[in-house]
């Protein structure tokens, strides 16, 4: 049996450890040893239980080494941002994952959103899948994705630029340790085993991908059933993080024929008593969606694409308040199917239009009720149990 290590380095929500926890169980009955490496470890015990051996804090930058670029209009800004524009930053960050697998033990690598632990990895010459959505998990061998399909020549000289700079960078790391040098900074994949995409085609950031094999999204009913305000009107989920037009929209909310249950992370708890109400309801419990979506008539979220695609899967319209650019990139998905919109989420009045605007337009329910028929025999069991055994094939085989 193996030892292995699980790895969640970027970005953040539940999503990724979500994630990564049916592997982790997965693993853990087949007699793995498993570990893992969490860019936050507060909600680590939650959602694994006892199947973790040891739990570490993934080596992070907490913010640029050098000038960050903003807004981030690529992948290689991405990674220029959190430690990959100073190759002392990069080169420091690569050692303190060296350290980990050797502390660890580790024998096997996965990886979700966790380039430098991929990068690591490889120096290691240790075994590494990745998971991911599309927007963790861009195409290899290519130019560096973007995040927009209009962009200016001087935005597209920004990323150039940054790719470069990310390149020489990760090349002058490889080359201290004589490994091969990549040409494109999405080339950090390409040293993987495999990278598993999980997600659906319509949901995947950059657009289909007709080599890609999709194991949709491995996260089943979980969660705590949810529990609504019982006022009269409508009801909607939301899932936000924290943003300046939160307050005032809660407070137009209390006034309003409204139930509003939200789950967040990381609001405030001055925020969360203030703005708490007969109608309004927080936690940060984790809520089983196929639940949630039997009685929501809308959800409001910032674009986490776990949640987004298990509300789909339910026939709920989404309003959709963006935040970064993966969020607007599958943001712009939903939008294309029809089956929400996207507001300003500083703007509290737009985001309150918005919910009444899918709720009163059939044609938002009508797209997501699509969208649920086309994956109303859908059998996610089927594709994890395929993803489950190429991760197998891919321990016994290293």
């Amino acid at each position: 049996m193996a030892n292995i290590l699980l790895c969640w380095e970027l970005g953040g929500g539940l999503g990724h450890l979500g994630r990564l926890a049916p592997v982790a169980q997965h693993l853990s009955g087949g007699g793995h040893q498993i570990d893992l490496a969490s860019r936050r470890l507060r909600t680590v015990q939650n959602l694994f239980g006892n199947t973790l051996r040891n739990v570490y804090q993934a080596p992070i930058q907490l913010s640029p080494a050098g000038d960050g670029i903003f807004p981030t209009i690529g992948f290689a800004h991405i990674l220029n941002n959190v430690g990959y524009s100073s190759v002392d930053a990069l080169a420091a960050l690569v050692r303190a994952w060296l350290v980990l697998f050797d502390v660890s033990r580790t024998e096997f690598v996965i990886a979700d959103h966790s380039p430098t632990a991929v990068l690591a990895a490889y120096i290691a010459e240790l075994p590494c899948i990745t998971i991911g959505n599309g927007f963790e998990l861009p195409p290899v061998h290519q130019a560096p994705p973007s995040f927009g399909a209009k962009l200016t020549a001087d935005a597209r000289a920004s990323i150039e630029r940054s790719n470069s700079l990310v390149c020489a960078n990760v090349n002058s790391v490889l080359g201290a340790f004589e490994k091969p040098a990549i040409q494109t900074a999405s080339d950090l994949y390409s040293t993987t085993i495999a990278n598993l995409l999980l997600t659906l085609p319509e949901l995947d950031h950059y657009g289909p991908r007709s080599d890609a094999t999709y194991f949709g999204l491995p996260v089943g009913a979980t969660g705590a059933a949810p529990h609504w305000p019982s006022q009269p009107g409508l009801k909607v989920y939301a899932y936000l993080n924290p943003s300046p037009g939160l307050k005032p929209f809660f407070a137009s909310v209390r006034q309003l024929p409204m139930n509003l249950l939200v789950v967040h992370n990381e609001l405030s708890r001055d925020l969360t008593d203030q703005a708490a109400a007969e109608n309004i309801q927080f936690t940060r419990e984790r809520l089983n969606l196929q639940k949630v979506a039997i009685e929501a008539d809308c959800a409001l979220l910032n674009g986490s694409h776990a949640t987004m695609c298990q509300l789909l899967f339910g026939g709920v319209p989404l309003v959709l308040g963006p935040l970064h650019p993966e969020q607007l990139l599958a943001s712009q998905r939903i939008v294309a199917a029809g089956a929400g919109l996207i507001v300003n989420h500083t703007d509290p009045k737009q985001m309150l239009a918005g919910i009444y605007e899918v709720t009163s337009q059939t044609r938002y329910r009508a797209a997501a009720q699509e969208f649920a028929a086309r994956y109303a025999k859908f059998d996610q069991a089927k594709l994890d149990a395929q993803m489950y055994a190429e991760i197998d094939r891919a321990i016994g085989s290293s």
